[in-house]
């Protein structure tokens, strides 16, 4: 029952619906800390109870859970800080960790993405969001991930020619 109902959580937490993306996000890095021995900083500006469109919600909130996930799995990170910033017109979410990192592509992180699902699962939800991921990491020096993602919707225009299905 217990491994039930830690699955349907994870499916779609319940914090997300009720409470939102700040608090959702406490609860995910109480929850990792927990889990690993990591010491998650959550900072953001956004008011705890503020709410945003539900797709990006979720999106952000997959983003920080795959981030950590890469984090407790890879890293060997004993701390990490999860940031989320809100302008005018954008939402960004970071995750940096002060773990063993890994050697970037010279060019663009294309690369090191393509052959990762977690990464590529971060970037397509991004991009989803007509968003921009960036992965900063070198040997020894951690790992940075970033999300960023507009807050006005794509307009009609936009849709029509970028069709999702």
């Amino acid at each position: 029952i217990s491994e039930v109902r830690s699955i349907s959580y994870n499916l779609r937490p319940s914090a997300l619906d009720h409470f939102g993306l700040v608090t959702a996000l406490r609860l995910l890095c109480s929850e990792f800390e927990k889990l690993h021995d990591i010491q998650i900083e959550f900072d953001t500006d956004v008011a705890p109870h503020k709410r945003f469109d539900p797709d990006m919600e979720i999106a952000l909130y997959r983003i920080a859970q795959e981030a950590l996930t890469n984090c407790g799995k890879h890293s060997k990170a004993s701390a990490a800080y999860l940031h989320m910033t809100e302008t005018k017109d954008e939402l960004s979410l970071s995750l940096t960790d002060n773990g063993v990192g890994f050697k970037s592509a010279s060019k663009s992180d294309q690369k090191i993405i393509s052959k990762h699902f977690g990464l590529i699962n971060m970037r397509e939800r991004t991009e989803l969001l007509a968003g921009k991921f960036k992965i900063e990491s070198s040997p020894g020096k951690g790992t940075s991930i970033c999300a960023t993602v507009p807050l006005k919707p794509k307009s009609k225009d936009a849709e029509d020619k970028n069709p999702i299905c």
